[in-house]
């Protein structure tokens, strides 16, 4: 009885049917629940502290640090798993959709110096990025609903002049180009999204490849730089 209540509320948190695998034990099932109502009451706490603008049905876990909070809007059902971390430093929106979930020891940030601040980043809803991911909006991002991203992802929107030889590479500023990840594309394990680059709709990129040029919808790429192998339709 218990289990069936847990599966309404939480299908009303997610806006969509949701069943609890009958395999999961008890033990493992109540300690499940403690994390969850313990991560609940620090999600509460801590957008309320940082000023982030989030619904009541946000899930954080320790260690995980919120800076710029005003800026950020974050939708219902999200989920800020331990160690990760995003930084709402942007001169325009940074919007996190319902149903996200940000795994362990990954970073979304827009900004890397005070002195070029970045674009901004928009996540859609129902998006899950995995442990270890990296993504900078300094030129801007965005990712519209159902999109994966596997562990080790990093998707990168800014990069650094070099044409000068007597000027270290440093000191010579940055480009800035916008990346969109459209619906339902899968970005596989360790893959790299470089600045200026449009993954179409239901794509798949797979793991290790670097992504140099926009990607077809419905197709897999692979390989360093990345090129079509297949379509899915």
């Amino acid at each position: 009885m218990f289990t069936y209540i847990l599966e309404i509320f939480i299908s009303f948190i997610k806006k969509r049917p949701y069943s609890i695998d009958a395999k999961i034990g008890f033990v493992d099932f109540t300690f499940i629940i403690f994390k969850k109502i313990v991560s609940l009451f620090r999600g509460l706490l801590i957008t309320k502290l940082f000023r982030v603008k989030s619904s009541l049905f946000i899930f954080i876990d320790k260690n995980v640090i919120i800076e710029y909070g005003s800026n950020i809007t974050i939708g219902r059902g999200a989920l800020l798993k331990r160690n990760s971390r995003i930084n709402g430093l942007a001169k325009n929106r940074f919007i996190i959709g319902e149903n996200f979930s940000l795994g362990e020891n990954s970073i979304i940030e827009s900004t890397g110096v005070l002195s070029n601040v970045g674009e901004g980043i928009e996540i859609g809803d129902n998006v899950g990025i995995n442990s270890y991911c990296y993504m900078h909006g300094g030129g801007g991002i965005v990712i519209k609903n159902d999109v994966i991203l596997g562990p080790r992802v990093s998707v990168l929107s800014e990069n650094h002049c070099f044409k000068e030889l007597n000027v270290p590479i440093r000191n010579q500023g940055t480009t800035k180009n916008q990346v969109i990840i459209e619906n339902g594309a899968w970005l596989g394990s360790g893959c790299i999204i470089l600045p200026g680059v449009t993954i179409g709709e239901g794509s798949i990129i797979a793991s290790g490849a670097v992504v140099t040029k926009n990607v077809d919808s419905y197709s897999i790429v692979a390989g360093v730089p990345a090129k079509q192998i297949k379509l899915r339709k």
